[in-house]
């Protein structure tokens, strides 16, 4: 039987983590489709890079976090 995706990815080079809050606590470049999420805020860190689409319009609260961050 073959490997999972996981130790397919640990095969390429990846370092997995097991939890998304340890992904943001680690990463230094987050790429999302999709603005962060309410529940990811707390995440989110001066310096942090955050590829994404951004509807903040939609999102004030999210705007206002950013802005406070400086990022």
């Amino acid at each position: 039987m073959g490997r999972n995706k996981d130790e397919e990815y640990a095969a390429a080079g990846a370092k997995l983590a097991d939890s998304g809050q340890a992904v943001w606590e680690q990463a230094d470049l987050i790429v999302k489709v999709k603005e962060p999420l309410p529940a990811e805020y707390g995440f989110i860190r001066e310096g942090q890079i955050i590829f994404t689409y951004l509807h903040l319009a939609a999102a004030p609260e999210l705007a206002k976090l950013l802005a406070e961050k400086k990022r």
